[in-house]
C-alpha cells in the first residue's frame, strides 16, 4: 500500500485546528503531533502516516457466492449499484473511479462502470449471465474497483461464481423428462424426497448419506461434462445403477439447457428408511 503526506495550505483545512481539544479531535499529548489525514487533524505519534484506501466494496444484489447459471447473454441482475466506502479521502477523487468487469464474460456485457468522482455509488449496470465455458466447473465474473486519491491508486475486487445445479431423489417414472419442475422432470426429483439444489462444479459426489423415503425409482442426474463412473450406495450397499441416458438435456429454473448425465437404480423402492449416497 503506498504512503502519502500532503501539504494544507487551504484555509478551511487549517480551519478545522479549532476542532483540537473539543471533543472532536483529541489535543497531542506527550511526543505526539497533529496530523492531517485527508479530512480531518488527528492527534498521533510523530511519525505517522494515514494511507488512503478502499475500506468496502460490494454490489447491492449478488456477492462472491455461487449462483445458478442461466442463459447466456441474458440478465442476471438488472439495473444494480455497487458502493464502496474509504479511508483517508480527502475529498473528491482526482477523477471518477470505476469497475472493471472481467472473467467468463458475455458478448453484450458492458465491461466498466462508472463511480462518479465521489467513488461511493455507481451508476446502475445489467449484470449479465456468463459464458458457459466450464474450465473449472463454474464460471466466474470479477468486479474490480480502482480508485485514485492524489498520487495513491487502490484497488479492490470480489468474484461472483456461477455452476449449474445436480438434481437426485425417488420417481415412480423409470425415465425423466429435461423440462419443467413437477414429478417426472429432473427438476421436480425433490417433489417426492431428494434435492436439486446442490451444485455440480467439477464432482459428481453425493458424499453424505441422504434420506430417500417414498415409493420409486432413485434417480441421480448431473451436467454431462462431469467425468468418470460413479459408485452408487443405497442403505451402505453398493448397487449398479443403469444409465439410462449421457446425452439428456436438461433446462435449469434459470433457463439454462446442457446435457446431463441419467441414472436409475435398478429396481423401485418402497422403503421410508433408505438411505443414498455416491461416491
Amino acid at each position: 500500500m503506498a504512503t502519502w503526506k500532503k501539504v494544507i495550505t487551504e484555509q478551511d483545512n487549517l480551519s478545522s485546528m479549532d476542532a483540537v481539544d473539543s471533543g472532536t479531535v483529541n489535543a497531542p499529548g506527550q511526543n505526539t503531533t497533529l496530523i492531517f489525514d485527508g479530512t480531518s487533524w488527528q492527534a498521533a505519534a510523530a511519525g505517522t502516516t494515514y494511507n488512503f484506501e478502499i475500506l468496502t466494496f460490494a454490489n447491492d444484489s449478488f456477492n462472491s457466492s455461487t449462483y445458478l447459471q442461466g442463459v447466456v447473454n441474458a440478465g442476471f441482475e438488472a439495473a444494480t449499484n455497487f458502493t464502496a466506502t474509504y479511508a483517508n479521502k480527502s475529498g473528491d477523487l482526482d477523477q471518477a473511479a470505476d469497475v472493471a468487469i472481467s472473467g467468463d464474460t458475455s458478448a453484450s456485457q458492458a465491461l466498466t462502470c462508472d463511480m462518479g468522482v465521489d467513488g461511493n455509488t455507481s451508476q446502475s449496470l445489467n449484470v449479465l449471465y456468463p459464458t458457459d465455458g466450464w474450465t473449472s466447473g463454474t464460471n466466474q465474473l470479477t468486479f474490480k474497483l480502482t480508485a485514485e486519491d492524489g498520487s495513491v491508486e487502490d484497488t479492490k475486487q470480489f468474484s461472483t461464481y456461477f455452476a449449474n445445479y445436480k438434481a437426485w431423489g425417488i420417481d415412480a417414472a423409470e425415465t425423466l423428462d429435461g423440462t419443467g419442475t413437477d414429478s417426472g422432470d429432473v427438476f421436480g426429483l425433490d417433489t417426492i424426497d431428494g434435492a436439486v439444489d446442490q451444485f455440480a462444479t467439477t464432482s459428481y459426489a453425493l458424499p453424505t448419506q441422504s434420506s430417500v423415503a417414498g415409493t420409486g425409482y432413485i434417480h441421480y442426474c448431473y451436467p454431462a461434462r462431469i467425468s468418470g463412473t460413479p459408485v452408487f450406495w443405497i442403505s451402505n450397499t453398493i448397487l449398479s445403477f443403469d444409465l439410462v441416458s449421457s446425452t439428456l438435456d436438461v433446462t435449469n429454473t434459470a433457463g439454462y439447457t446442457e446435457p446431463f448425465k441419467h441414472w436409475r437404480s435398478p429396481q423401485s423402492y418402497t422403503s421410508a428408511d433408505n438411505t443414498f449416497q455416491v461416491t
